[in-house]
């Protein structure tokens, strides 16, 4: 099976080094563009590509994932799927369209709830005793689709 990764942030790129320990590399990734970062504005890279250029992966950096370049390069790739986890931009119905079985998002809250920017921080500033992982098919909505599973983890009161 061929899919794409999207992913941007440090626990995508621990998520995508663990799918390539278990023989499951994506044929590219698609991340997020360099940006300059840091008093001196040095040019600063996503872990996730980090983690590609590890492995000689095929990386991908749209400005805007609804450009028709863009949308032809991953149909031109033939994925049956793509998963995404923390890569920060909505994606256009005709880019979700294009994996026969769809984009399977991984996102750290128990959907519906907290959904956006800040899904780690917000069950344990609510006093939550739970929170988790949700595993989802991907609509045009943001953080939104049928979940396909879910899984509980406890929080501790004293978690911060």
């Amino acid at each position: 099976m061929k899919y794409i990764f999207f992913g941007t942030e440090d626990w995508a790129a621990q998520f995508l080094e663990y799918l390539i320990l278990h023989d499951l590399k994506p044929i590219a990734v698609v991340t997020k563009e360099n940006k300059q970062a840091g008093r001196g504005l040095k040019i600063e890279i996503s872990p996730v590509k980090i983690v590609a250029l590890e492995h000689a992966i095929l990386i991908l950096q749209p400005i805007k994932c609804s450009s028709l370049e863009f949308i032809e390069h991953i149909k031109s790739l033939q994925p049956d799927l793509c998963l995404l986890i923390a890569y920060g931009q909505i994606l256009p119905k005709e880019l979700l369209d294009i994996p026969p079985i769809g984009f399977i998002n991984v996102h750290p809250s128990l959907l519906p709830l907290y959904r956006g920017p800040s899904p780690f921080q917000a069950p344990i500033l609510n006093g939550d005793n739970e929170t988790g992982i949700t595993i989802m098919l991907m609509d045009e909505k943001m953080d939104h689709g049928p979940i396909v599973i879910q899984e509980h983890i406890s929080l501790d009161p004293q978690e911060t």
